[in-house]
């Protein structure tokens, strides 16, 4: 995880709503160095449940640590920005396939900024970084996204550019490429002295690639430099690292597999008409390789330095797993250079940020389940906080961001009531709607929050905001019997930073008693039915009494629609609170839709009577005929082979169809298939074979093959026939018919045909046995 290194003075004070006193000062943690002169970073990573959480290592003077969660976890990798330039930064986070941006502190005034992604299914984000990659915007960030994708030949990657409006509410793709490997960093920085920052995007698969883009103020994205190398890259950031190149930014590099021989730290700049040059003095031979790179100034120069981890593969005590460089004129500790041993194997990460406010760089390394701050990195290499634990996710997300603006003054939650009433007749009409606001009467600005409720007769929209909000209640007391509820609406801040966090208003509804009322529940049932098929199962018709009064006597009264008994209930009256089993028996029914109607009366009480629709939809049945094709091979004077064909059913059951099967010459069968489709005709059975008559009058006639053996001919779904021949009638040679099986008429594919290829041997030797189309 990188992050930009940022220094903003925020001024801002918030007028409050309510007259609450903040003259106590909230509990502080005292900074190492000297007292904050300027907002100071905190730290963001994501924990072991995947969510993003802030955390401050060092507090204004007066006020506690400021410290956010995300509202939603399955996150896995994040980049710290500031889309609107007003200072604050944000945090752009990608999981799967979602991207979305997180305001951690909102602004003082205007929108909450806002970015969401959702990729198709199947596909997912792989890298998430940002930058000021377009000039002439104010210094707004601009959001860069990889993501797998499929829309051009051996082009499995893509990477987007999102720019957004001032407020960073609104979002315009500006750049998508397709790219056949994945590019293992994005990282932006001002490279080649132009105005806005570029992309440089670098890869390890295919070709070790490095591609600069940028884009000018007219709007148009160019290639830099676009070069490949022998040997694999690990890391890269972006960084006026050597002053001697004046204000532009320098490419710093590690790599692996040089085993020595061959520098693994590379520093790169513009020098054209070479766009990737080496930079004076930036190369190091360093082995085993350096992993992650993290940039700050820590001295107050002007220039960054660059810090390196590795793991250092021995466990003694001497093992260095640390370095810095500085490629500066201004003092800076020689230990850096020679590395810091004794930090042990477990560094996975380290980010960089102005911790406490003093105007430098602090530096943070990063173990797999905690991480630890140089405090003061510029002037000495012992300035160290203890281990601090932190629930780390694997692989480490961690940067470093200006999440909480000023910290001048915490916001401060409060609710406009605190009881929410309300009062209905049972049965009658639900009561108006009424509202509450959400404020922030203290300081930073306006913060988000969510809002839950418990209950199914309570509902408040919306269910998130940000302050000030205005959220409706809605109660609905139409199933409850006569009493009184209350229920709880919790409002919570999505930063820990905000006091007063939660509030909690209840609401309460009277329902008053008036009579007993008949509920019937559902008030429609629908049964689906394939002939032959399995029963659809009973459906349970609630009946009960829904006001006060007690059980009260019902009747049932069943009718359909055809006259038919098909519609059953398994009992015809009781007394609520009751549950009638509602069945079909559609075995007699044609394919069809029909209706019937339960009626449920409880005399002269509300609700009642009342009517409950049945509805019955019986389909036909498809018929599936396997196998397809079938060869017979038999030798003269032999019995006859057996085979099997299976007639079933689309769908589970028996009896759905009465099929016949007959034995017709196979090209005939399908000519007249062909000439047939799509028209109304019927079949008849004759002495000679089929009869095709067509409603025009129309006769097509197919003669049967005798000397092929059905047994059954004809039967029920599901079952077996059995294929025989008539040794004494079948032709010496190969022969092909078709076995004919019919359906009947209503039969979905009525007519389904298995091709059968016949060879008979009369002696002699055994030849292959060639297919014709």
């Amino acid at each position: 995880m990188r992050s930009r290194y940022l220094l903003v003075l925020i001024l801002a004070l918030t007028v409050g709503w309510f007259a609450i006193d903040l003259t106590t000062p909230a509990p502080s943690v005292a900074a190492p160095v000297a007292p904050i002169a300027s907002p100071d970073d905190e730290l963001a990573y994501i924990d072991t449940a995947s969510f993003i959480r802030v955390v401050d290592p060092v507090a204004q003077p007066g006020q506690a640590p400021f410290t956010w969660t995300s509202s939603s976890g399955g996150w896995t990798d994040f980049t710290v920005l500031d889309v609107n330039a007003d200072g604050i930064d944000e945090i752009l986070a990608i999981g799967g396939g979602t991207a979305r941006l997180w305001n951690p502190t909102m602004p003082g005034d205007g929108p909450a900024p806002s970015f969401l992604d959702v990729l198709p299914s199947g596909f997912v984000y792989t890298y998430v970084a940002a930058g000021d990659v377009i000039p002439g915007d104010g210094g707004r960030d601009e959001i860069i996204l990889q993501r797998t994708d499929n829309r051009g030949t051996n082009s499995p990657y893509s990477v987007q550019i999102w720019d957004g409006n001032d407020d960073g509410t609104q979002w315009t793709k500006v750049y998508d490429e397709l790219f056949g490997a994945p590019w293992i960093r994005l990282v932006t920085g001002e490279y080649n002295g132009l105005e806005g920052e570029e992309l440089v995007m670098v890869r390890t698969s295919l070709d070790n690639r490095i591609k600069i883009i940028s884009r000018t103020t007219g709007g148009t994205w160019g290639v830099v430099a676009d070069n490949s190398y022998t040997f694999p890259w690990i890391d890269a950031m972006v960084g006026n690292v050597n002053p001697s190149n004046g204000a532009q930014g320098e490419l710093v590099m590690t790599r692996r597999d040089v085993l020595g021989a061959f520098p693994s730290i590379l520093v790169f700049w513009y020098d054209p008409p070479n766009p990737i040059s080496d930079a004076p003095n930036g190369q190091r031979n360093n082995y085993p390789y350096f992993t992650d790179i993290a940039l700050a100034d820590v001295t107050g120069s002007g220039d960054m330095e660059a810090f390196f981890i590795r793991d250092p593969e021995r466990d003694d005590a001497a093992a260095v797993a640390m370095i810095g460089l500085n490629w500066g004129s201004d003092p800076f500790p020689a230990a850096w250079e020679n590395g810091i041993p004794g930090l042990g194997r477990d560094l996975k990460a380290v980010t960089a940020g102005d911790l406490d406010g003093d105007g430098l760089g602090e530096v943070v390394i990063v173990r797999s389940n905690s991480y630890q701050i140089f405090w003061a990195p510029g002037t000495n290499t012992d300035d160290r906080s203890n281990v601090i634990s932190a629930p780390l996710r694997s692989p480490i997300a961690i940067g470093a961001g200006n999440f909480d603006g000023s910290g001048l003054q915490p916001p401060r939650m409060a609710v406009s009531a605190n009881l929410i009433e309300f009062e209905m007749l049972r049965g009658g009409a639900n009561p108006a709607p009424q509202t509450f606001e959400v404020r922030n009467v203290g300081g930073s600005g306006a913060f988000l929050y969510d809002v839950a409720e418990f209950v199914d007769w309570l509902s408040v929209t919306p269910i998130e905001g940000t302050t000030p909000g205005t959220h409706t209640v809605s109660v609905n007391g139409q199933n409850l019997p006569p009493g009184t509820y209350e229920a709880t609406i919790a409002v919570t801040a999505r930063s820990d930073a905000v006091l007063d966090s939660p509030q909690e208003i209840t609401v309460r509804l009277t329902v008053i008693p008036t009579g007993p009322l008949l509920d019937v529940d559902p008030q429609s049932i629908d049964f689906a039915y394939n002939v032959g098929g399995v029963l659809p199962d009973p459906v349970a018709l609630n009946i009960r009494n829904a006001g006060d009064g007690g059980p009260q006597n019902y009747a049932l009264t069943v009718t359909t629609d055809d006259g038919g008994a098909w519609l059953k209930v398994n009992k015809t009256r009781g007394q609520t609170d009751d549950v009638v089993m509602v069945s079909v028996a559609p075995q007699n029914l044609r394919p069809g839709d029909y209706r019937g109607e339960i009626r449920v009366d409880a005399g002269d009480i509300e609700g009642s009577p009342t009517t409950v629709v049945v509805t019955l939809s019986i389909e036909a049945t498809g018929m599936v005929v396997t196998p397809t094709e079938l060869t017979v091979v038999a030798n003269a004077g032999a019995p006859s082979p057996l085979n099997y064909i299976r007639i079933d059913q689309a769908v589970e059951g028996e009896n759905a169809i009465h099929w016949y099967a007959y034995v017709v010459p196979s090209g005939d069968w399908w000519d007249i298939q062909q000439k047939l489709a799509g028209r109304d005709y019927s079949v008849e059975k004759t002495d000679e074979g089929l009869r095709f008559v067509e409603a025009n009058g129309t006769v097509r006639a197919l003669s049967t093959v005798d000397w092929v053996i059905l047994t059954p001919s004809q039967g029920f779904t599901p079952n077996d026939m059995q294929v025989t021949l008539d040794m004494d009638k079948a032709p010496i040679g190969a022969s092909r018919v078709t076995i004919l099986v019919d359906g009947g008429p209503g039969t979905p594919n009525r007519f389904q045909g298995v091709d059968v290829l016949v060879s008979i041997n009369n002696g002699g030797a055994w030849l292959p046995l060639l297919l014709q189309p």
